[in-house]
């Protein structure tokens, strides 16, 4: 299989090389007729590009202050709380474990749970919809920063969102997409962070990797996070000169 990706450095496609012959080296061709790429941290495939610039992280921030979003939601300063972050992957949570261990509450949305929450399992289990968290004047975004731990496989968005809101990372594998690789190696530079093995993911155990992550010194390097606001300066400018 041959992997590309687009211009932000985000895996786009995978595909075995014999569904579309030449597809990588059209590929290369266009992107170099680019006037100007626009690099984000993790990135890679920008070989053919003729002139590229860095930009900082483009990451979704919080838009109240991580006590706000837990006394609107009714979270508790302890245990800590962990957000389950697996929209997409189809990851079928053991809600009944969670439900049951003291030693963290867990917060889910609709997405990794799609049934209602069964208000016998208690208080370790939490569930806020996306339709409860809009209308509390919440986003995805400070769900991610009322947590302490975020709980996920990793991808472009939900580690920029956890390094710009400060939340630590627990990561189980991603499978063979390329972008893993490259945050792997960047993400202990900038958010404290761990794998969780497979088996204890999908069983439930997470406490032990939790106190574990948050053990963790603070990381010493920061990254800026306004990508979003020079990416549309940069291309404004552009157009204008053109």
């Amino acid at each position: 299989h041959t992997r590309f990706r687009n211009v932000t450095g985000v895996q786009t496609c995978a595909l075995p090389i014999w569904a579309a012959p030449g597809v990588i080296t059209r590929i290369a061709d266009a992107y170099a007729r680019t006037t100007l790429a626009l690099r984000l941290p993790f990135a890679g495939g920008f070989a053919t590009m003729p002139a590229v610039e860095d930009i900082p992280l483009v990451a979704r921030r919080a838009t109240r202050a991580k006590t706000e979003v837990r006394r609107t939601l009714g979270l508790p300063d302890d245990p800590p709380v962990v957000l389950a972050s697996f929209g997409g992957f189809g990851l079928p949570l053991p809600a009944a474990t969670l439900a049951e261990e003291r030693r963290l509450t867990t917060v889910v949305t609709d997405v990794e749970i799609p049934r209602p929450l069964a208000g016998s399992l208690g208080d370790a289990l939490r569930q806020h919809t996306y339709q409860d968290l809009q209308a509390r004047g919440l986003g995805y975004p400070d769900l991610v920063a009322a947590a302490d731990v975020v709980v996920t496989k990793p991808g472009y968005g939900i580690v920029s969102e956890c390094i710009a809101n400060g939340t630590a990372l627990l990561y189980a594998s991603h499978g063979g997409f390329v972008e893993q690789t490259v945050l792997l190696e960047a993400m202990p530079r900038f958010l404290r962070t761990a794998p969780i093995a497979e088996d204890a993911l999908r069983a439930g155990h997470w406490a032990d990797a939790v106190e574990a992550v948050l053990a963790q010194p603070a990381p010493l390097e920061r990254l800026a996070i306004d990508g979003a606001e020079t990416a549309a300066r940069r291309i404004l400018e552009v157009a204008d000169a053109r």
